[in-house]
């Protein structure tokens, strides 16, 4: 007896396709990793999703799905988004959300310089204050004038020089 005649309709056509088989285990793989992906974009702002290559059907189910409050219905659209993100070109996809991660990593690690240059600052003496500010001279009167507000202690107007104080550092430290 032939074996092709024995073999499934569906792995004859593909083993004709330069084997181009991939078993139903694989495509079950692929499916819940790209469902991941559209995971992780719904945990986006929708202002970060202009920033990757989505297909306009995948934005409008991520719209879609922020405006849904049913768990069901909410897991019901994620397997949609998987569904979509199999006829969008996933790997670019995937690298535009590693460029985001990377940004936001390293957002993060300078607001905690940030974060850490103010407590230094507020904890040091005249000198050590002189040695860090140095870097800044235009700036100078006005870091000290906010390092004095914070180190009075009175309230509310200390608590906005401690914000203050954070954000011409950050912003010192952009420029």
């Amino acid at each position: 007896m032939d074996k092709e005649a024995d073999m499934p309709s569906q792995r004859k056509n593909a083993q004709n396709k330069d084997d181009a088989w991939v078993s139903r285990s694989q495509r079950k793989r692929d499916s819940t990793a790209l469902q991941k992906i559209a995971e992780e974009l719904t945990r986006l702002a929708p202002s970060q999703w202009q920033e990757l290559p989505l297909t306009p059907d995948l934005l409008e189910a991520l719209h879609l799905w922020r405006r849904i409050n049913d768990h069901e219905g909410r897991r019901r659209q994620l397997q949609y988004l998987g569904r979509l993100m199999r006829e969008a070109d996933g790997a670019a996809i995937e690298s535009g959300l590693a460029v985001l991660r990377d940004g936001k990593t390293q957002e993060t690690i300078l607001l905690r310089h940030t974060e850490r240059l103010r407590e230094a600052l507020i904890r040091a003496e005249q000198a050590e204050c002189k040695t860090l500010l140095a870097q800044w001279p235009a700036m100078e009167e006005e870091l000290y004038g906010l390092l004095d507000a914070i180190r009075l202690d009175n309230g509310p107007p200390a608590r906005e020089a401690y914000r203050t104080l954070f954000r011409r550092l950050r912003e010192l430290q952009h420029s």
